[in-house]
């Protein structure tokens, strides 16, 4: 048989209850914050020049963050471009869900197009005109 609780005891479990799920609420809500806040990142778009090996990757829900040349800051996040007409794979709609680690990407300033090359195939990517006018 158990003891008889005495309201005290109740109210004070009940409290340690609401403290672990506002903590909880509290994690949930921060921590994709705080990644990014960690990794500053760059949205490469019409004006960014990029050059480099995808060398390492972060998401945190639906952000993604690449890290090239083996630095970890700034991380790119590439949700600007689509697959160029006919030059990407055709299941692969986003540039963020297609590069690798290994991948060698490249990007002048002020264009429009972006290439990846995985071995020895190349894919092309362009910034759609909404994203590219300067």
């Amino acid at each position: 048989m158990l003891p008889p609780t005495t309201p005290y005891l109740a109210a004070r479990s009940s409290t340690r209850i609401l403290l672990l799920g506002a903590a909880a609420l509290l994690l949930y809500l921060a921590l994709p914050s705080a990644l990014r806040a960690g990794f500053a990142c760059r949205a490469v778009g019409y004006e960014t020049a990029v050059t480099g090996r995808v060398s390492g990757h972060w998401q945190s829900r639906h952000a993604h963050g690449f890290f090239l040349d083996g630095r970890r800051r700034p991380s790119y996040d590439f949700r600007a471009f689509v697959p160029a007409p006919a030059a990407a794979p055709a299941d692969e709609q986003d540039l963020n869900q297609y590069l690798r680690p290994g991948d060698l990407i490249r990007k002048p300033a002020h264009a429009r197009a972006l290439t990846v090359r995985r071995g020895d195939r190349l894919s092309h990517w362009v910034c759609p005109p909404a994203e590219a006018t300067p």
